[in-house]
């Protein structure tokens, strides 16, 4: 490219220093920038989570293949509108205030699926924004499971409660008529006791 940014008038130049040892390969811009869009690249690409880049138009410019797996039932396509494929209300939220949304959970019923998305302005881009969207739909489902094993045990506690509440009314039931037929006939000895004095 013969740029000049790394200090030598060629290329050719730059990399007989190298082969040297005067200069290293991280001088040269152009090399820097490739490895920094291969490294950014490869991270978008091997992400988990589901990224889909759109404009303030909410055309989708890119996403990643963890988009396409997740939202497979909607067939997403590049260069159509987001609105036509996944729930946008999010999304028109960040472009008509320009600020983020963070882990805003994200039930998709029609395809079983519940996300916790992120999104925002990209840096740098006045029109991008990027959404973040993770699918936590196990994690959801762990957690339906856990509450419903609550209330079970709190339904389960209550009633041993109200089994135990009923025992022991019967209990004190049995005592409060013993107690009274031993009081009368205690009474009734202490009366004759006396008459016999």
């Amino acid at each position: 490219m013969n740029c000049g940014a790394c200090g030598y008038d060629s290329c050719y130049e730059k990399a007989v220093a190298v082969a040297q040892g005067k200069a290293e390969e991280t001088m040269c811009i152009t090399y820097m920038r490739n490895r920094a869009e291969s490294t950014a690249n490869t991270v978008f690409r091997s992400n988990p989570s589901a990224i889909i880049i759109f404009d303030n138009d909410f055309i989708i410019h890119e996403f990643n293949p963890a988009a396409r797996e997740m939202f497979a039932p909607y067939k997403i396509k590049e260069g159509n509108a987001v609105f036509e494929f996944i729930d946008h209300r999010d999304f028109e939220k960040v472009v008509e205030t320009g600020r983020g949304i963070k882990d805003h959970i994200v039930h998709y019923d029609d395809i079983n699926l519940v996300t916790r998305q992120t999104i925002i302005r990209m840096q740098g881009a006045q029109t991008l924004y990027m959404a973040i969207i993770t699918d936590i739909t196990e994690e959801s489902h762990r957690r339906d499971e856990l509450e419903k094993m609550k209330e079970e045990t709190l339904e389960k506690a209550t009633q041993v409660i109200n089994n135990q509440m009923f025992v022991a009314q019967q209990i004190a039931g049995l005592l409060g008529e013993t107690t009274a037929e031993t009081k009368v006939t205690l009474l009734d000895l202490i009366t004759q006791f006396n008459r016999e004095k």
